[in-house]
């Protein structure tokens, strides 16, 4: 009766630390730590699209000014809006604090859109099918705004970053 006691135990103890491994390991392989340097991202935007006349957001302000964001919501961030320009071009990387913020971003990211889809529809018909055409998208806790032309563009480079 012993022995058998004795290997139960033994057999108990080894399917329990097999269980623990596989969660430990399954643990490890569901975490999303993709690190993104979006400041070299907006550069090879930059670089392969040719965008002109574009203002970089050096200040986290501009985010509240342009899109109602707290930057209290933000870990790090690359953007640039047109100047000047009867173009409408915003292209934005946000990396959000967590997963909550980066909800938040995106709902103002799509409030943008929406309010430049009123604003071109009165008074530039031209320019509306650009931003009907935005894209507004999240990987992790990054969230991105992206209305151009070169839309397209824009999004391979983007997922070549997130596709390393």
């Amino acid at each position: 009766m012993c022995l058998l006691y004795l290997f139960v135990v033994f057999i108990m103890k080894r399917l329990f630390t097999i269980f623990l491994l596989l969660l430990v390991l399954l643990t490890l392989c569901s975490c999303n730590d993709t690190q993104v340097d979006l400041n070299a991202l907006l550069d090879d935007v930059n670089a392969q699209c040719g965008f002109d006349n574009m203002v970089i957001f050096d200040d986290i302000s501009k985010l509240s000014d342009y899109y109602v964001i707290d930057e209290n919501e933000v870990e790090s961030f690359a953007g640039e809006i047109a100047s000047g320009s009867s173009e409408y071009n915003e292209i934005v990387f946000i990396k959000a604090v967590d997963e909550d913020a980066a909800k938040e971003i995106k709902t103002r990211f799509f409030n943008r859109c929406q309010t430049l889809k009123i604003e071109a529809k009165s008074y530039d018909p031209e320019q509306y099918s650009v931003i009907e055409n935005s894209e507004v998208f999240s990987n992790g806790l990054y969230v991105s705004l992206i209305i151009s032309s070169e839309a397209d563009s824009v999004k391979q480079i983007y997922d070549s970053y997130f596709n390393k």
